[in-house]
């Protein structure tokens, strides 16, 4: 069983985290339970939680992995009326989130065919949504946040 143990304590810090187990053991060996409960404790704190609710997603922070709910933000854009120029809205995440997804809606001008321009997570930082498009009265973006 111990050897099963150690084996398993060796495979998941392999897998999930470049850790370092200070107590490898051979068959044979007598372990210590102090020595043994280093290494379980070093294994839980890089693995993934497993308590996350049904509306949240497991996510690396950049130290630890964690639970983590999606938000919703919307940003809204008012064209000129006429349609003739460009409109441009962005839907910016809060702080330390990033998007994972996000649309754009456009209310056209009046005998106007609206032209969507922009669709997309905002480059290199991804922290928002932008959507540009001509001929519209009105432009949202949505941005889900993780």
């Amino acid at each position: 069983m111990i050897r099963l143990l150690t084996a398993a304590l060796l495979f998941a810090s392999a897998a999930f985290a470049q850790v370092e187990i200070p107590h490898v053991h051979e068959n044979g060996d007598v372990i210590d339970a102090d020595e043994i409960n280093q290494n379980l404790d070093i294994v839980a704190n890089v693995v993934p939680p497993r308590d996350c609710s049904t509306n949240q997603i497991i996510k690396w922070d950049g130290s630890a992995w964690v639970c983590s709910s999606s938000e919703r933000v919307d940003a809204e854009a008012n064209g000129d009326g006429t349609g003739g120029t460009q409109t441009y809205a962005t839907a910016t995440c809060p702080e330390g989130k990033k998007v994972t997804g996000g649309s754009c809606l456009c209310v056209p001008c009046p005998q106007c065919n609206s032209l969507m321009l922009i669709n997309r997570p905002k480059a290199y930082d991804l922290n928002a949504w932008e959507c540009g498009a001509m001929y519209v009265d009105q432009l949202v973006a949505h941005a889900i946040c993780q």
